[in-house]
């Protein structure tokens, strides 16, 4: 069985990026990497060059993010598994598997004909966005999980991402006909959506459960990418902390909140 990850990035520092691999090729034992490269500041192929692991392709201008999941998935890549994954983002299964191929082998004897398998987040931020991270890597950085964010709405720890078989079509939704960001594409052999690890139906992208007793694996979503400066340049202030306290859960004020001031 073939297990790869899709890496679509923009904003990684040489360090960071090299951690990344590292963690998914060494510690997650992922078979393969696949990385877009979407007009970074550093030279990827540099750095991947010794590594037949990893495959590499640039794109340019505005990337469309789904288009390329369905392109890559269903023209290019002959995994059997794959998932995206970003480059603020860490799937961690700690000490349960010890790889991810056991990971999916474990799931798929539970869940029958499990074509679509969701992991939810795990949102991870630092201490203080105003403090320097000083060569730490993310997660010496990225410390503390925000449990503001983790209840609210399809935010947070209700938010998956997918792992999905290549045995049939897929297809991944824009944002603007999904909301939610089509983290779970449709797929022909189950149109219903994804397979959590409880076995609820994932369908709109997001768990109505915030706690799973059956749960091994979790997407860490580091909230900070880019260079040292990154965060004092785009006065990256914790806007989910400070403002979310602003917003009642359903005003609707919240989704331009998202539009203009978080997701830039």
């Amino acid at each position: 069985m073939i297990v790869e990850a899709l890496l679509l990035t923009k904003h990684f520092n040489s360090d960071d990026l090299k951690f990344w691999i590292d963690w998914h090729l060494n510690k997650c034992k992922f078979d393969r990497l696949h990385i877009i490269d979407n007009e970074s500041y550093i030279d990827i192929p540099e750095i991947i060059k010794n590594d037949d692991r990893i495959t590499y392709e640039n794109v340019k201008d505005y990337a469309r993010q789904y288009v390329l999941y369905d392109t890559y998935i269903n023209e290019k890549s002959n995994a059997d598994w794959i998932i995206p994954i970003d480059d603020d983002e860490y799937l961690d299964f700690e000490n349960n598997f010890k790889s991810v191929q056991d990971l999916l082998k474990f799931y798929s004897t539970i869940h029958k004909d499990l074509h679509l398998f969701a992991i939810r987040w795990k949102h991870l931020f630092p201490k203080d966005f105003k403090e320097k991270r000083n060569g730490r890597n993310i997660f010496e950085y990225c410390t503390e999980e925000n449990y503001k964010i983790a209840n609210l709405f399809s935010f947070g720890d209700f938010g998956v991402k997918t792992f999905v078989k290549r045995d049939g079509i897929i297809h991944y939704q824009e944002t603007w006909e999904n909301p939610s960001g089509g983290h779970v594409p449709l797929h022909s052999k189950q149109p219903f959506g994804a397979l959590l690890s409880d076995g609820e139906k994932i369908v709109k992208n997001y768990s109505t459960n915030l706690y799973h007793t059956t749960e091994f694996v979790r997407l860490l979503h580091c909230r900070y990418k880019g260079p040292e400066e990154w965060n004092f340049k785009y006065n990256n202030l914790n806007y989910v902390s400070d403002k979310i306290s602003k917003i009642r859960y359903r005003d609707s004020k919240f989704n331009e909140f998202i539009k203009n001031d978080y997701y830039k």
